[in-house]
């Protein structure tokens, strides 16, 4: 049967009435509801408190005019404020600094009701950020240092640990170890660097300090460390009485020629020390042998390894005591002999030293012998014992022989006297070319070969291109330096100021030393 027009109109409605009531009180709805949606609701709505890194679910729930839910609806979610929450697209919460922020759900342009974040997070805070260690090398590690860890932020600063060490690029690894206690603020972070073969220099590493509940992790600490150069020095001990001797703060005890305590010691290159022999009880001090000499004080630079000996004895011994017992010369090859020196010989003890005598000399191995004459004044101390070298023939070089002092009444019989010769030839130098030259100055330049023996550098300069002696110098300079130390070969300059324009002018280097003189050739120049 066809109903009117107004008639059909009017069951189509009360159809779609219904279907809304039926939807109304259910609470569902159809997939292909074609129904826009009104709002949007999320739960859980109450304020959500995180800490950095943990989660909380949220649910978007689109809802049609009659508050029925529309589940097939798309949901989006925002962060007012990801560094402090993100959220994701299915809607999870992660707490991510220290803070407050909103969470929305929107769907087809409708949007929720914000729902409040608030995250607690932990703050690393370091009492300092650098630390700066120094030792010298081969020596003992330097103390410990600490950086204290505190939580500048809020909650509980948790999960503290010590992350990679990051050393400098191109520098030795593993010297510096890091570690960190408690795992909850506040905490210490101890710091240990290891000297171990380190070489001179200066070295550096970052420790990182990182916290999974801080917002601002990691933090890191600079950490420098600074290895002087240094050398050794060793305290040995002889005789059968007992004393001791002080460097600085260290002590080294000697008991019947054993040396215990701080008897290795080292320290920065061109450092001076004291070194200071007391005896103890009825013992008496015979005297140093080594790098020391004498009985009194003895002071070093310790710009090398050095070693010495102190010697100890019961009064009653006789005891040789040398005035010192390493003696050095030094000569040009083929010029004349240096002069005699003398070595004293007295009576450490308190019985008569006598019958003194001395060994043949002893030369080292491979090198030439009878270049040394020796001779002592008498059998019964005091005495003196003579040493003189002859040059001869002998080659540039470092040449060593030793002479033992002998008494067949003294308890440290023989004591030996160590004599080195050091022969050096002529400086080698060659002029350079004028460097700089204006209308009334000139950089003169020239090299010295050195043999490590000292010597004097100038430039003589004149208008004569023969440069008849005397001639015009400039001052003297002396080598070898410590930019150019030991046995390379140096280049120095000097400037010749005041010269009259438009005038040539002829200069030779001049080196001078224990073996002679040397003259560079002659170069000229003209002022502009």
């Amino acid at each position: 049967m066809k109903l009117p027009i107004r008639q059909a109109v009017f069951a189509r409605t009360l159809t779609i009435l219904a279907i809304s009531l039926v939807s109304a009180c259910t609470g569902t709805t159809v997939q292909d509801d074609p129904l826009p949606v009104a709002t949007v609701d999320v739960t859980p709505s109450s304020t959500l408190n995180l800490s950095v890194g943990a989660t909380a679910q949220l649910t978007g729930i689109p809802k049609g005019s009659h508050g029925e839910q529309m589940t097939s609806r798309t949901v989006t979610w925002q962060s007012a404020n990801s560094a402090v929450a993100t959220v994701s697209a299915t809607g999870q919460v992660t707490g991510a600094g220290g803070g407050s922020t909103q969470i929305t759900a929107t769907s087809e342009g409708k949007t929720s009701t914000p729902v409040a974040v608030v995250v607690t997070a932990g703050q690393i805070a370091l009492s300092r950020t650098a630390v700066a260690f120094d030792a010298l090398s081969g020596s003992t590690n330097p103390a410990a240092q600490t950086v204290s860890i505190t939580n500048s932020g809020s909650g509980t600063l948790a999960g503290l640990t010590v992350g990679a060490i990051q050393y400098g690029a191109g520098q030795p690894t593993g010297w510096l170890t890091a570690s960190l206690t408690p795992a909850t603020a506040p905490s210490t972070l101890t710091l240990q660097p290891a000297t171990g073969t380190l070489n001179a220099g200066t070295y550096t590493a970052v420790v990182p300090v990182t916290s999974t509940g801080a917002g601002n992790s990691p933090q890191n600490v600079t950490v420098t460390f600074v290895v002087n150069a240094s050398v050794s020095l060793t305290i040995g001990g002889a005789g059968t009485g007992s004393g001791t001797v002080t460097v600085g703060g260290f002590t080294c005890t000697i008991t019947n020629g054993a040396a215990t305590g701080s008897c290795a010691l080292r320290a920065a290159v061109g450092t001076p020390v004291v070194l200071t022999a007391t005896p103890t009880g009825t013992s008496v001090f015979s005297g140093w042998s080594g790098d020391c000499t004498g009985t009194s004080t003895c002071s070093l630079t310790m710009s090398a390894n050095r070693s010495v000996t102190a010697a100890f004895n019961p009064p009653s011994q006789t005891v040789i005591a040398l005035s010192s017992s390493t003696v050095s010369f030094a000569a040009g090859q083929g010029g004349g002999n240096p002069p005699l020196q003398t070595v004293s010989i007295s009576n450490g003890g308190a019985v008569a030293l006598t019958g003194l005598a001395v060994s043949a000399v002893q030369y080292t191995a491979g090198q030439p012998t009878g270049w040394l004459s020796v001779g002592l004044t008498g059998t019964t101390a005091p005495a003196d014992l003579n040493l003189q070298p002859t040059i001869g023939a002998l080659a540039p070089g470092t040449y060593t022989a030793t002479v033992n002092v002998t008494s067949p009444v003294a308890s440290n019989s023989p004591a030996t006297v160590t004599i080195n010769l050091v022969v050096i030839a002529k400086p080698v130098v060659i002029t350079f070319a004028a460097t700089t030259v204006t209308f009334n100055s000139a950089s003169l330049g020239g090299s010295v070969a050195q043999d490590g023996q000292p010597y004097s550098i100038f430039f003589e300069y004149g208008t004569n291109p023969s440069l008849p002696l005397p001639a015009s110098s400039t001052s003297a300079s002396s080598g070898p330096t410590v930019n150019c130390p030991g046995t390379v070969t140096c280049n120095w300059s000097q400037t010749l100021s005041g010269l009259i324009s438009g005038t040539t002018y002829y200069y030779r280097i001049v080196a001078t030393n224990a073996a002679g003189t040397s003259r560079g050739s002659i170069i000229s120049f003209k002022t502009n």
